[in-house]
């Protein structure tokens, strides 16, 4: 994905951007800063915008009710 995005921003020099361990260590960097700050995270693979916000709205919602019962 990284490289066909970075081919169609004209951009053929930047190699760290599609290198796979710096990919690897950013998802580990994102996922530890998560865990850290207990936020959620949402796979958004294969779902539409719509679907993304759908579900954001949804965990929104859940923990805000979740808040009012503590």
């Amino acid at each position: 994905v990284r490289q066909n995005r970075l081919l169609s921003m004209g951009d053929r020099d930047n190699d760290t951007y599609i290198d796979r361990q710096s990919v690897a260590d950013e998802v580990a960097f994102a996922r530890r800063l998560s865990a850290k700050f207990n936020w959620a995270q949402l796979d958004v693979t294969r779902r539409s915008i719509e679907e993304t916000a759908a579900a954001v709205m949804k965990l929104f919602s859940d923990r805000q009710r979740q808040r009012l019962s503590e």
